[in-house]
């Protein structure tokens, strides 16, 4: 009786360890964000010969994002107070992180303009082409192109910016044939793309991308060239803080003033903050790093002040429409 009910225990914990591996394995369709850094930035821009001496510092505010979710973790992340549960999209892992970095080189070259400009830098515009941001699924241009590839030409039309090319393929209909030439790991390639109809019941001929145009800032005077050294950081949310940095190097004066500066925001040519993604997750990065002022776009300000409110910090939450603001802001500290 005893050997029976030990071979009937071994079964259960057989059967108990075969479910906890089974839901340890699999993937669930779902991803978890939370919390992520608050890190310097000054040590990721260079301006050739700028002003580096900061008693402060600038710092940009990031999310971490967990896509291989499983069972326990999902269960884990349901109740932390700073973790959020969303479903993920069919695109791929490497797709993902190919349209994050060129948002992210997109934001350099923005960043960049709008310091200029504050600074009152010279400099010239250079559009050089037209980059793939995203493949959107069940389009002509899946699997034949991918995030990271930039379009120097369709047919015999060379293409230097985004507009010349919607307006091109606006001049085709549903069912042509185009030739795309491309740019991918610096190798000239091309693929023909039959163009298909739009879903908004307009028939427009759509190739299935979406695009952003890549640019060259070049100042007029090489002693203003700006470098990056960005590793591992994707998006365009720390246009605003990078704008911040390149200007600080720029001028003589100090800003940051002695001050732990964080912030999030994108940052267009002109100058304008944009909205950006998991606000109240910054606000946590920044506040766990010590940060004493946070910049925020205006449209995320509320939700930013509920998860202030609920850390009960000291840091000021601060919102900035543009540059000029953030700076005005930085420039009237004590």
């Amino acid at each position: 009786m005893r050997s029976w009910n030990q071979n009937r225990m071994q079964k259960r914990w057989i059967i108990f360890a075969f479910i906890f591996i089974l839901l340890w394995f699999i993937e669930t369709p779902y991803a978890v964000s939370q919390p992520g850094s608050a890190q310097e930035v000054q040590s990721m821009i260079e301006v050739k010969d700028g002003f580096t001496e900061e008693e402060g510092s600038l710092m940009l505010t990031t999310v971490a994002s967990s896509r291989s979710v499983n069972v326990f973790y999902l269960i884990y992340a349901g109740v932390h107070p700073n973790m959020d549960i969303y479903e993920k999209t069919n695109e791929s892992d490497e797709n993902y992180i190919q349209r994050q970095l060129t948002l992210m080189r997109s934001s350099h070259q923005n960043a960049i303009a709008a310091a200029y400009d504050m600074a009152n830098i010279p400099y010239a515009l250079l559009e050089q082409s037209v980059r793939v941001n995203s493949i959107v699924p069940g389009y002509p241009a899946d699997g034949k192109l991918q995030g990271g590839d930039d379009i120097t030409q369709i047919d015999d039309v060379n293409m230097t910016n985004v507009d010349e090319l919607i307006s091109y393929i606006n001049t085709k209909s549903v069912g042509d044939a185009v030739e795309v030439y491309f740019l991918r790991n610096n190798e000239s390639q091309s693929v023909t793309l039959t163009l298909a109809s739009s879903q908004d019941g307009e028939s427009r001929p759509l190739m299935g991308v979406q695009l952003v145009d890549v640019q060259e800032i070049k100042p007029d005077s090489p002693d203003h060239e700006v470098m990056f050294d960005v590793e591992k950081i994707g998006g365009p949310s720390a246009g605003l803080i990078f704008s911040l940095e390149i200007y600080n190097q720029l001028v003589e004066e100090d800003i940051t003033k002695g001050y732990e500066i964080a912030g999030t925001g994108t940052i267009s040519d002109s100058g304008a903050v944009g909205a950006i993604g998991g606000i109240k997750h910054k606000i946590v990065a920044a506040h766990e790093e010590g940060a004493q002022i946070f910049l925020c776009p205006p449209s995320n300000y509320e939700e930013a002040l509920e998860k202030w409110n609920d850390l009960e910090t000291d840091m000021q939450l601060v919102p900035v429409k543009s540059l000029q603001e953030a700076i005005d802001f930085l420039q009237n500290l004590s």
